[in-house]
C-alpha cells in the first residue's frame, strides 16, 4: 500500500501536517473554559475575558478554514489518482474486451470510484485526526492524573472495539464484495448474450442463478451490518459512559478541592474532542475496509500492467 500511494504522499503528509495544526487549535475551547471559570469569573475582568474570547473565536475561524483546505486537499489527491490510474485500466479493458478478463477491469473502474469516494468523504478526515488522540489524553493527565486514567480507560475501550469490529467484519464484508462483483460479471456476460439467451429460453435459468448470487451477497451483507451496527452501538454507549464518568471524577476531585471547576468543564471538552473522530471512524469502518480492499485491487492491477508492459 506505500509503494501505491508513494506518488500522492504530498497530499497525505500536507493533510497530516493540517491536522496537527487543526488538532492543536481545536485544544484552545478548552483551555478557554478553565481560564474563564478560574481566573475571569474570580477577576471579574471583562478585559482579560474579550481578549480571551476574541483569540478563541479567532482560532475557531483558523479551524474552519484548515478543516476546509484539508478536506479539498484529499479532494485533489482522489481526482490525481483518477486521473492517473483511470486510463490505466481502461486502457487495460479496451485491450482484453473480447477476454474473460475483461470483467476484472470494469471492475478496477468500480474500485478506482470507491477509492474516491472515501477520499472526498468524512471517513478519510477522521482517519487523519484519530492519531492526535494521545495529545490529549497527555493534556488531560496534565489536569489530574485520575481524569487522565479515566480518559486513558475510555480511549483503550474505544481501541479494542475497533478492533474487534475490523475482525467481526472484515471477511464477511470482502465477501460480500467478491460475491458482489462475480454476480455483476455474471449479470455483464447476461446483457451481452441477451439475444442468444431468449432464443435458447434461458431467461428463466439467467433470472434463477442471480438471484441464488444475490441472495448470497444479501445474506454476507446482513452479517457484517449486524456486527457492525453492533461495534457501533457499543462505541456510542461507551463513549457517553465515559464522559459520564470523567464528569463524575472531575465532580469528585472539585469536592475535595483537588481540582477547580474549569478543569473538571475543560477535561471534559478536551476527552469529547478526543473521542469524536475514534468513534465517527468506528461507525464508517466500513468505508474503510472497502477503500483499502479497493487499493490493494487497484495496485494489483497496476502491477500487471506493468508485468504486461
Amino acid at each position: 500500500m506505500q509503494n501505491f500511494f508513494a506518488p500522492y504522499r504530498t497530499y497525505f503528509v500536507c493533510a497530516a501536517g493540517f491536522s496537527l495544526v487543526i488538532n492543536l487549535l481545536m485544544l484552545l475551547p478548552a483551555l478557554y473554559m478553565l481560564q474563564v471559570f478560574d481566573r475571569v469569573l474570580a477577576s471579574r475582568h471583562e478585559e482579560t475575558l474579550l481578549l480571551l474570547t476574541g483569540v478563541t473565536l479567532a482560532a475557531l475561524l483558523a479551524t474552519l478554514l484548515l478543516d476546509v483546505l484539508r478536506a479539498r486537499l484529499l479532494a485533489a489527491a482522489a481526482t490525481a489518482i483518477d486521473q492517473r490510474l483511470g486510463p490505466q485500466v481502461l486502457r487495460g479493458l479496451l485491450a482484453r474486451a473480447c477476454t474473460p478478463r475483461a470483467s476484472h477491469d470494469v471492475d478496477g473502474l468500480k474500485d478506482l470510484a470507491t477509492l474516491r469516494g472515501f477520499l472526498t468523504g468524512p471517513a478519510v478526515l477522521a482517519l487523519f485526526d484519530t492519531p492526535w488522540l494521545p495529545l490529549y489524553l497527555v493534556l488531560i493527565f496534565f489536569f489530574h492524573p485520575l481524569m487522565g486514567a479515566v480518559a486513558c480507560g475510555g480511549a483503550l475501550a474505544l481501541v479494542l472495539l475497533a478492533l474487534a469490529g475490523e475482525w467481526l467484519t472484515r471477511a464477511p464484508l470482502l465477501a460480500m464484495q467478491a460475491a458482489a462483483r462475480r454476480t455483476g460479471r455474471f449479470v455483464d456476460m447476461s446483457l451481452r448474450n441477451a439475444e442468444l439467451t431468449g432464443a435458447l429460453g434461458m431467461a428463466g435459468a439467467v433470472v434463477q442463478r442471480w438471484q441464488q448470487g444475490n441472495q448470497q451477497v444479501l445474506a454476507l451483507q446482513a452479517r457484517a451490518n449486524t456486527w457492525a451496527l453492533r461495534i457501533s452501538a457499543a462505541s456510542k454507549c461507551t463513549r457517553q459512559v465515559v464522559q459520564v464518568a470523567m464528569l463524575a471524577v472531575g465532580a469528585w476531585l472539585v469536592i475535595s478541592a483537588d481540582v477547580a471547576p474549569g478543569v473538571m468543564l475543560a477535561a471534559t471538552i478536551l476527552l469529547g474532542r478526543a473521542l469524536a473522530p475514534v468513534d465517527s471512524l468506528i461507525g464508517s469502518w466500513r468505508l474503510l475496509v472497502q477503500a483499502r480492499a479497493a487499493a490493494g485491487r487497484l495496485q494489483s492491477h497496476q502491477q500487471a500492467q506493468q508485468a504486461v508492459a
